[in-house]
């Protein structure tokens, strides 16, 4: 037992004792002093010990692991990128995805109003080099799909 719960539970001992000794003297007044002093004494025991039990109590509850079952996240979207055509220093990207997703393209909205859920979307124009584009597809339900395509520009 540490320094401090030894000194706290001295303080509730004594504390309670003189409130219990307090207590015995106005409601038995008959009771000699060496009588009082056992019953004072087992009263401020029992009432530490309850006290003590009740603190562990606590701390096991607070220790304890939550009963909480993991979420699983949504299903994700269908995504296919079924072309990326460079047109100079514009690209082109056209693909498809389920019927409830928004596309979006490097932060984009890509239009899905192409046959069989289709998307195209032109990007551009680029300065010659390597640029990373990124293609999410989200649903309703929360679902994410997401592609990145490295294109170099000539």
């Amino acid at each position: 037992m540490t320094q401090d719960i030894r000194c706290a539970m001295r303080e509730l001992v004594y504390s309670t004792v003189a409130c219990l000794n307090g207590f015995l003297n106005k409601t038995v007044a008959g009771l000699s002093p060496t009588r009082k002093a056992p019953c004072v004494f087992f009263l401020a025991l029992t009432l530490v010990f309850m006290s003590c039990s009740s603190v562990t109590r606590n701390q096991q509850n607070v220790n304890a692991k939550p009963n909480v079952k993991p979420v699983e996240p949504p299903p994700r979207p269908s995504l296919h990128i079924d072309s990326v055509i460079q047109h100079g220093h514009i690209i082109e990207i056209s693909g498809s995805t389920n019927p409830d997703a928004v596309v979006m393209i490097n932060g984009q909205t890509a239009s899905t109003i192409f046959g069989a859920n289709g998307f195209r979307q032109f990007m551009g124009p680029f300065p010659r080099g390597t640029k990373i584009i990124t293609v999410t597809a989200q649903d309703e339900r929360g679902g994410v799909n997401t592609q990145q395509i490295a294109v170099t520009i000539r």
